[in-house]
């Protein structure tokens, strides 16, 4: 009974019951169903994340090249036909494509016996290699002026080929769907319509620079998706001076720190022929601005120039005065006597004079403000005469389409000067002067306009004949291609030219005039530009190198003062009796209104610090005024010490002075106090300090006036 009991479940136990079946076709379906979307998931992401990737390498080169080269540079170029060294790069240097940004700057290298100056050019390049689109990195370095050594980096590769519409012209067409240069972000609306700042005038670097990069990593939508991103870096650029190792002027001093009296500054000075018998006029401005800077802490270098520059009191071949120095001054003062009008005007040379060395390498002190004197428009460059033979012509490239007889205006010179004025534009304050009837007139500005080529052409007609024996005849086109055979009709390169078509230039040249016709084409390649003339003011042409607009500061006269000397970049005077008041309101807008402070033992600095306070003050009414009670320290290493006073009604105030902190000065005695005020003396009143030999002065101090007080001490 029991073997029959297991023998029916073995049999019942045999097969698969239909529930179980369907439950079975269900769980597999569940199963695939959920591979088949875990797969179809994994795939389709398979794009976006190789994108990321690949967004990802690409911030990662760009980030690690551009950041730095951007803190560096000194000039920015973004015209596609930038060059990393001027056309003699070596062999290998990948210099094909379009320049998207070239980043430039100066630099001194270690020699044997003294520093040695050398270039650098960064670009970035936009290239098409075997139909792939690739950013290059290719950085090129000349010292002293000798062969370039480059080095090509692979930055970016797979970039967006040129959008559809885009004619791609490596060298002229701009890659703007990859790179783009702009001013910095405003950070506090860093996406919003007006999302750039304005460059600060005031601030001592403006060549910050926003530069977005565009890259396509290749995934299926933008930014998260692995698509298009943008990466966007910004940077200030820099700002290099070196300090003179025999000096400890080379940091600022305290006094230059506290007071806006004192630093470097460069006088530019025409003494071209068209002066004439004016040229006393300038010779007494130009001594009235020395006058006005003696006995401050400014640091004064004067070049004139005509057809090549020079500096005054050269030796070497650049100087700075020190207004602090009777010496230095009385000898500035007898170079200007020598000035003679005399010659053309370059004021390439003139800027270049100021600013470089004899080999071309930017000078170890570069003027804090120069103000820049003409009486007309450039009509001569340093590729027409130079001062500096030595010294390499370019950059910037020559530019003979704008170049135009020495007599007259020359857009080339115009050109050249600027570039330099642009160069140190972020850190120097340039001020210009304007004199005489050439500022009535104006002159023909010149730009570069379309490029274009020429399409060469011959003449030609048809000509037939009936049987292979008779003569030939002219036919027209559907004569010419009806006759038949072929042997029986011909192209005849004779007159009548009835027809035209496409030839060489090398065949044009052999034509005659009426055989041949050549048709402007401006479409690229460019082998020419036009050139547009447009009639321009004078002074509109000296503020775009002055300020770089057309426009600038102008300065604004009431009753013969300058109400707006210390913003004014831009004097246009009509005539020369102006010049002198010109010159000292912009020297007094600078040190107006100042005392400064010298202690001398003879002619030499005391070695040990004396202090002086400002300590009480009156106005022009006599009426007592807030004393400031302000303190400088002259000492061997620091000269001087200066002290800034408001003058609100524009007249004066008597200001008392007086020594503090003398009793570690045993070793001195005094012996008297002189003060002085645009070279000539100013009366002063001297007081006694209680319970010691030292005595305080009393001196007035008007806005249009810088006072110089010297204390004279013996040193027992």
């Amino acid at each position: 009974m029991s073997e029959l009991n297991s023998e029916r479940r073995r049999s019942r136990d045999a097969g698969t019951t239909l529930p179980e079946l369907l439950v079975t076709i269900m769980l597999l379906g569940l199963v695939v169903t959920s591979l088949s979307a875990a797969l179809i998931v994994i795939f389709r992401q398979q794009d976006n994340t190789t994108g990321r990737l690949n967004v990802a390498r690409a911030e990662q080169n760009i980030g690690l090249w551009l950041p730095a080269d951007l803190a560096s540079a000194e000039l920015v170029d973004v015209s596609a036909g930038a060059h990393p060294c001027a056309g003699a790069c070596p062999a290998g240097t990948e210099t094909g494509g379009s320049n998207t940004l070239m980043l430039s700057w100066d630099s001194l290298e270690p020699g044997a016996t003294s520093p040695i100056a050398s270039t650098t050019n960064v670009s970035y390049r936009y290239v098409e290699t075997g139909g792939e689109y690739r950013l290059v990195r290719v950085a090129c370095t000349s010292v002293a002026g000798g062969a370039w050594t480059c080095r090509n980096s692979n930055i970016l590769s797979g970039l967006d080929a040129p959008p559809p519409g885009t004619t791609w012209v490596p060298g002229v067409t701009q890659p703007t769907w990859v790179i783009q240069v702009s001013e910095p972000l405003d950070p506090a609306d860093p996406s919003g319509p007006g999302n750039t700042i304005p460059v600060d005038p005031s601030a001592p670097t403006k060549n910050a620079k926003r530069v977005v990069v565009t890259v396509d990593g290749g995934g299926d939508a933008v930014g998260a998706g692995g698509g298009v991103n943008i990466i966007s870096l910004s940077a200030g650029g820099t700002v290099r001076n070196v300090i003179d190792s025999t000096s400890t002027a080379g940091t600022p001093s305290f006094n230059e720190a506290r007071t806006r009296c004192g630093g470097t500054y460069g006088l530019i000075i025409d003494d071209s022929g068209s002066i004439g018998s004016a040229m006393g006029a300038v010779r007494t401005g130009v001594i009235q601005f020395i006058n006005a800077f003696a006995g401050t802490p400014v640091k004064l270098q004067v070049v004139r120039f005509d057809t090549t520059a020079s500096v005054l009191g050269q030796s070497p071949r650049t100087r700075y005065f020190d207004m602090l120095n009777p010496a230095d001054v009385a000898t500035l003062r007898t170079a200007v006597g020598t000035l003679q009008a005399d010659n053309a005007t370059n004021w390439e040379d003139a800027l270049h004079r100021m600013f470089f060395d004899q080999n071309g390498a930017i000078l170890q002190v570069v003027p804090d403000k120069v103000l820049f004197f003409t009486d007309g428009e450039p009509t001569w460059n340093r590729v027409d005469n130079t001062s500096t033979a030595s010294a390499p012509i370019t950059p910037p490239e020559r530019t003979p389409l704008l170049a135009l007889p020495s007599s007259v205006y020359d857009q080339e010179a115009f050109n050249r000067a600027k570039f330099i004025a642009d160069r140190f534009r972020a850190d120097v304050d340039f001020i210009g002067v304007g004199v005489g009837s050439a500022f009535t007139r104006n002159s023909n500005w010149l730009d570069i306009g379309p490029g274009w080529h020429y399409n060469y052409e011959r003449g030609f007609h048809y000509e037939k004949r009936n049987t292979s024996t008779s003569s030939w005849f002219t036919v027209n086109q559907a004569g010419y291609d009806a006759t038949t055979p072929t042997t029986n009709r011909r192209i005849a390169y004779t007159s009548p030219f009835s027809f035209w078509e496409p030839t060489t230039e090398a065949t044009y040249n052999t034509l005659s005039s009426s055989a041949r016709r050549r048709i402007k084409d401006y479409t690229p390649p460019f082998d020419n530009y036009d050139v547009i003339t447009t009639s321009t003011p004078n002074r509109t042409i000296l503020s775009r190198l002055i300020a770089g607009n057309d426009m600038g500061v102008v300065a604004e006269s009431v009753n013969g003062r300058y109400i707006n000397a210390d913003v004014a970049n831009m004097y246009v005077l009509p005539d020369f009796n102006q010049f002198a008041g010109a010159l000292e309101a912009v020297a007094l807008a600078e040190c107006g209104g100042t005392l400064t402070m010298q202690t001398k033992v003879g002619a030499v600095a005391a070695a040990d610090p004396f202090t002086y306070q400002h300590s009480a003050s009156s106005s022009s009414g006599g009426l007592p005024l807030q004393a400031t009670m302000d303190v400088v320290t002259t000492t061997r290493s620091f000269a001087s010490g200066t002290f800034d006073f408001s003058i609100p009604n524009g007249e004066f105030i008597t200001v008392e002075i007086r020594p503090v902190d003398m009793s570690g000065l045993t070793r001195y005695t005094p012996i008297g106090w002189a003060c002085t005020a645009g070279g000539a003396a100013k009366t002063i009143q001297t007081f006694p300090i209680t319970g010691s030999p030292w005595t305080g002065i009393r001196v007035q101090v008007r806005a249009n006036e810088a006072v110089s007080c010297v204390q004279t001490v013996n040193r027992t």
